[in-house]
């Protein structure tokens, strides 16, 4: 229905808004002396937590994952959602919440770049303007043309942010490609923040939540 298109479109909007202002609590937490990995690390056990019981409610099914597809699900946990949040969050400590969102926005940049090598798409004279308009969107937006703007700027920051976006495309590669193998999207997100989990479990610093 017209309805649910209208929805749908304004899921992504919706999905941006959340996720950035996910970095207002990260700082915060971040003041009271937890570190990039526990803060991740907390995040991702209430998320495998309020997963596993709607999926539980829901469909039971959706827990089983094909052998031949766990590098799809490796791929989607720890290349792209560990490494874009670890980044991230980096990204965030070092720069303003407005400029780390801003590098992150850049990511459909790099999506068209890795299409490209991994699937042999074409990069069309119209893919390099969007390109092209993207980054200088990006620029206006950062206020890095503002001499007057106050706009705290790190190097190590920059890159951190731009590492994000690089993981955030393949996070949207790998999750996509499982998709279309006929996953549903909570089982590929369990299991991506289910491996975030594992994986930083052994330096989360419990003494510190």
């Amino acid at each position: 229905t017209n309805r649910m298109k209208r929805m749908i479109l304004l899921l992504p909007v919706m999905a941006g808004i959340v996720f950035g202002a996910a970095g207002v609590f990260v700082r915060k937490l971040g003041g009271y002396g937890m570190s990039s990995p526990t803060i991740l690390f907390l995040r991702a056990s209430f998320a495998v937590l309020a997963l596993a019981a709607v999926i539980l409610l829901e469909d039971r099914s959706r827990f089983r994952v094909k052998p031949k597809d766990f590098p799809l699900l490796l791929g989607s946990g720890l290349l792209g959602m560990l490494g874009l949040n670890l980044c991230y969050n980096e990204a965030i400590n070092t720069l303003t919440l407005s400029l780390a969102a801003v590098l992150l926005s850049l990511s459909p940049v790099f999506v068209v770049v890795l299409a490209a090598f991994l699937f042999r798409e074409k990069i069309t004279r119209r893919k390099i303007a969007c390109m092209i308009l993207a980054i200088l969107g990006c620029v206006l937006a950062s206020g890095l043309l503002e001499q007057t703007s106050g706009l705290e700027i790190s190097l190590g920051g920059i890159l951190m942010g731009l590492a994000a976006a690089l993981f955030y495309a393949l996070y949207g590669i790998f999750s996509r490609q499982a998709l279309d193998r006929g996953y549903h999207s909570y089982t590929v997100i369990f299991y991506s923040v289910l491996q975030v989990g594992l994986v930083l479990m052994p330096f989360a610093e419990y003494g510190k939540v």
